[in-house]
């Protein structure tokens, strides 16, 4: 609810922008160490390493053994149990796009040796933890701006660039890639080397898709602190709100930091805008309709700062370093944010009913494939078959398709027992049953055609005995081949024969092509 520097204790890092902050033993405060890495203190590129203890809120400098990365800013690290991965950057003279791992109970330093095709280096990208995945988003280099997707498999030790479907957001650096619920990372911001940015835009790792979300301001002005500067959205953003009504929303930005506060919200500090540096603090929910608002925070704020960094811990927001341009911070700060939580429920609430246009899809639930997902897993489920839904899915298996399965896909998608395999075809045929059967024929229309069926009878024989009659009269012998070969006329078209082929058409016989055949064209 307010912002808060507090004493700490030991020796501090000295000021830096540009560096890293990863966070191991996140589950209790009693167990968290904050650890930071690199950066830049506006003269020379950094490589030491500090950990601050949040329990006694005391800094220390390990004494690390192994090969130490070499001097860097614009880098990532990512921890994943007790290793940091470091990777990218620049250390003033080159980009980077090397590897290095942290043993944080050994404070030891190694080099990682990996497989597969490893992104350009860069700087000023984003990693984003997904299991046991880091996904590589963005960044750039001297001449170049990067919007291609990498994801490092820690089990693995490999780089890959997977295929993603939709339209991917614009090149970028100094952006923010903030992993939400189900798997789905939030990009925010940056600058794609000519402007600022403040779209927002979702990976679905789950699906590897990407889409956009218009993002709903909100319809009161916020209120402005002693020490910090309202913020105006683009013009572009005017066709979303209700006419007459101010909006407020982030301001196009870069180097800023967006922290996941749980309940599919983020909350988004500082950067800069290209004309000033920012101090403003901003609430993405994205629980219903996405929207920003804007929370009312006590306290003395942090000066405006880009480049810093953010962790959350036991409810608060752990700010460190960053820059303005002139001068390079060494300071920490904490937001407590729980009874700010609870305020900004019940002022998105009045925000939301405010808005009167149509409602914004859900973030969680977006297109038609995460929808028919949704559904096969329910069904499977309901008959004690969830363990395989990933397989369903991964084969694009839907509701739709399933009166097509037989039971040998069910032993390609590797439902081995046949229990299981009679299981589901027992409910896909009562799910789906066969049509009803044809009411009976009345008894005096069966009288009718076996009527009939006597009279065609007693017309063919006089017919047959009438054609014999004709062929003798004129001397026509009875097995004779004249008749095909002359052609003969049915149904107002010709009938002949070319070879061993009968054909039906015109005079000339067609070629009995088998594509043509298999095509049904003929």
């Amino acid at each position: 609810m307010s912002w808060t520097r507090p004493s700490v204790t030991g020796s501090a890092p000295s000021a830096r922008c540009a560096h890293t902050i990863s966070v191991t033993g996140q589950d209790e405060i009693s167990t968290a160490k904050l650890f930071v890495f690199g950066g830049w203190n506006g003269t020379r590129m950094l490589n030491d390493l500090h950990i601050f203890y949040c329990d006694s809120m005391t800094w220390n400098r390990p004494i690390t053994t192994g090969a130490v990365p070499g001097f860097r800013a614009g880098h990532t690290s990512t921890a994943i149990g007790t290793q940091l991965f470091v990777f990218g950057g620049g250390d003033g003279s080159h980009y980077l796009n090397d590897l290095h791992i942290l043993d944080s109970e050994t404070m030891a330093w190694s080099q990682a040796y990996v497989a597969g095709t490893s992104p350009a280096a860069r700087s000023r990208h984003t990693a984003t933890l997904i299991g046991s995945k880091i996904f590589i988003f963005g960044g750039g280099d001297d001449s170049r701006v990067f919007n291609d997707t990498y994801i490092f498999d820690t089990g693995t030790m490999a780089w890959s660039r997977p295929i993603i479907k939709g339209e991917p957001p614009v090149a970028r650096w100094g952006h923010t890639a903030t992993l939400a619920e189900d798997g789905k990372i939030i990009l925010f911001g940056g600058h794609d080397g000519t402007q600022m940015l403040n779209d927002v835009h979702v990976l679905d790792t789950t699906q590897l898709s990407w889409s956009s979300i218009n993002v709903k301001y909100e319809m009161e002005p916020p209120t402005i602190l002693s020490n910090s500067s309202p913020m105006s959205p683009p013009a572009s953003h005017a066709s979303n709100l209700t006419s007459g009504v101010t909006p407020t929303g982030p301001s196009a930005r870069a180097g800023h930091t967006s922290t996941y506060l749980g309940k599919n919200r983020i909350l988004v500090f500082g950067g800069g805008d290209g004309s000033k540096i920012l101090n403003d603090c901003w609430f993405l929910d994205l629980t219903d309709a996405p929207a920003w608002t804007r929370p009312q925070i006590s306290g003395t704020a942090p000066p405006g700062r880009c480049a810093h960094t953010s962790e959350f811990i036991d409810q608060k927001i752990i700010v460190f370093g960053g820059g303005d341009g002139s001068r390079r911070f060494k300071d920490l700060y904490t937001l407590d944010i729980d009874q700010l939580m609870k305020l900004e429920e019940k002022k998105l609430k009045n925000a939301k009913k405010q808005i009167k246009q149509k409602k914004a899809p859900s973030l969680l639930v977006k297109n038609p494939e995460e929808i028919k997902a949704k559904d096969i897993t329910q069904w499977l489920t309901s008959l004690g078959m969830k363990k395989h839904a990933e397989k369903f899915v991964a084969e694009e298996i839907d509701l739709e398709t399933l009166p097509h399965l037989t039971e040998s896909h069910l032993e390609h998608l590797g439902i081995t027992t046949i229990g299981s395999r009679l299981r589901i075809m027992n409910a896909i045929r009562t799910q789906n049953p066969s049509p009803p059967s044809p009411s009976p024929i009345p008894s005096d229309l069966i009288d009718a055609i076996k009527s009939l069926k006597s009279s065609v009878e007693i017309l063919s024989s006089s017919t047959q005995q009438l054609s014999e009659t004709l062929r003798q009269a004129h001397g026509v012998d009875r097995n004779s081949q004249l008749e095909p070969q002359l052609g003969r006329r049915s149904s107002g078209k010709i009938v002949g024969t070319s070879g061993d082929e009968e054909y039906l058409g015109d005079s000339r016989p067609k070629a009995m092509d088998k594509n043509v055949l298999a095509n049904g064209h003929l």
